[in-house]
């Protein structure tokens, strides 16, 4: 027997609609992983499980304070958690399933007609 789906929402998301604080909260994280170097940082950390520091600014290109940058925003926001071994830092996602939203956003975008540059185009 299968439960209707609000009742499944209710009981992994709550009450509906969302609070007024609740919705503040999730657009708060959302807003956190909308830029594209914190997203590509978020999908290198998920498809490596953890990653130095250095490894992160190697893979993207980009300069260690700019890195240093948002992974500090990402970690304040808690989507990425950070392990010191010395002067060492390594990073992993603190929990994967914060990706979802993206995953599925990149499986629509790659379904649509022309794919990316389909929807880049409008």
């Amino acid at each position: 027997m299968s439960l209707p789906v609000d009742t499944i929402a209710r009981a992994r998301f709550g009450e509906r609609p969302y609070s007024d604080e609740l919705v503040a909260v999730i657009g708060e994280r959302l807003a956190l992983m909308a830029q594209p170097t914190r997203l590509q940082l978020l999908d290198r950390l998920e498809l490596a499980g953890v990653l130095h520091e250095q490894a992160l600014v190697d893979e993207l290109s980009t300069t260690q304070q700019n890195v240093s940058r948002h992974l500090r925003l990402l970690l304040l926001g808690g989507v990425v958690s950070r392990r010191q071994d010395g002067r060492a830092a390594w990073y992993r996602l603190a929990d994967p399933e914060v990706l979802y939203p993206v995953h599925w956003i990149a499986g629509r975008v790659l379904a649509a007609d022309g794919g990316v540059e389909g929807v880049l185009r409008g």
